[in-house]
């Protein structure tokens, strides 16, 4: 028996093809979910192929998904802010031989629920986990991105008040990750940011630095997958 009920809170996150930041998406992404878009293309042509023309197209999006965040912050436990945001997914314009539209095979889509915050309810443990269903594709980046943020104090001001991460260096304390899933990283946003796999293993490598200890369960892997979880797991015990 604990002296505490939370001396041993848990946190739990879902991803796929994005992130859902549910409540969270604006302190993310300092976007609000119920928004209007817009994209800048040029609808004529001079003869020597500048622009005379420029026309602007909107559109209304309602999501909370969220992609990788890009620039100096990518691969660190930042907290959201200028420089820092988190990127929102929003749909593509694209201009093509045959029309001009927003295409919606890049429409925002992630799983229904957002993060669930360090805690010590076991009822809200357990109904996150059987509300959990497979979908979409795997961007594990971001899900080892977002269960660091989990455990990250550097992120106290965007989680509600008692699920607060302690200091790295609180004395007797640890913060350990979890992944468990089959490894097939096979989507993600920003490639110049490197697929799936390579933003995968600089998450890891950062957040261990931090301390923060890694497990990993490889759930009907192939070896691509087994390598991967191999890789970021803190040891091969």
């Amino acid at each position: 028996n604990l002296a505490n009920p939370d001396d041993v809170r848990i946190a739990m996150t879902t991803y796929d093809t994005a992130v859902n930041a549910g409540t969270y998406f604006k302190a993310v992404t300092n976007k609000n979910e119920k928004r209007t878009i817009s994209a800048t293309y040029c609808s004529k042509y001079r003869g020597n192929g500048t622009c005379k023309k420029w026309k602007t197209a909107t559109t209304y999006v309602d999501s909370s998904c969220v992609q990788e965040r890009v620039g100096s912050q990518a691969f660190t436990d930042a907290d959201p802010g200028p420089n820092a945001w988190l990127e929102a997914r929003d749909p593509e314009y694209v201009y093509d031989s045959y029309r001009r539209r927003w295409s919606w095979t890049s429409i925002p889509d992630c799983n229904d629920f957002g993060p669930l915050p360090l805690t010590h309810n076991k009822s809200a443990l357990k109904s996150y986990i059987n509300s959990l269903d497979d979908y979409g594709s795997t961007a594990g980046h971001m899900g080892v991105a977002w269960g660091w943020y989990l455990l990250a104090p550097t992120w106290n001001s965007v989680w509600p008040t008692g699920s607060n991460a302690l200091p790295y260096d609180e004395p007797d304390a640890a913060k350990a990750m979890i992944m468990m899933t089959d490894g097939e990283f096979n989507k993600y946003f920003s490639s110049g940011q490197g697929d799936s796999f390579d933003q995968a293993k600089k998450q890891c490598d950062a957040a261990k630095e931090k301390g923060v200890v890694i497990y990993t369960v490889a759930f009907k892997a192939p070896k691509q997958g087994r390598d991967i979880l191999s890789y970021c797991a803190s040891s091969s015990d």
